[in-house]
């Protein structure tokens, strides 16, 4: 995420608007997860105009794999497919 942010944001100003979807795995649960997203919701409010149109969270994932065997992973394709 951190990386992501770095590289983005010498170009942010020239992304204009956007829908956002934050799918995210993580080793630990979704209330960490929630309160590691500070830094990426504050890099999103700088657009020019957004609309946070999607979150989808694959707590506890601990091995690479895993999360292919949890729901949100079929969750994560049908949400890609409709956009």
């Amino acid at each position: 995420m951190k990386t992501f942010i770095d590289r983005t944001y010498p170009i942010w100003q020239h992304l204009g608007k956007k829908e956002v979807y934050y799918i995210i795995s993580a080793g630990l649960g979704e209330d960490i997860i929630e309160r590691s997203l500070g830094d990426l919701n504050g890099f999103v409010e700088h657009l020019e105009e957004y609309r946070i149109a999607g979150k989808l969270y694959a707590a506890n994932v601990m091995d690479a794999g895993l999360v292919k065997n949890q729901s949100i992973f079929q969750k994560a394709y049908d949400m890609g497919y409709s956009i």
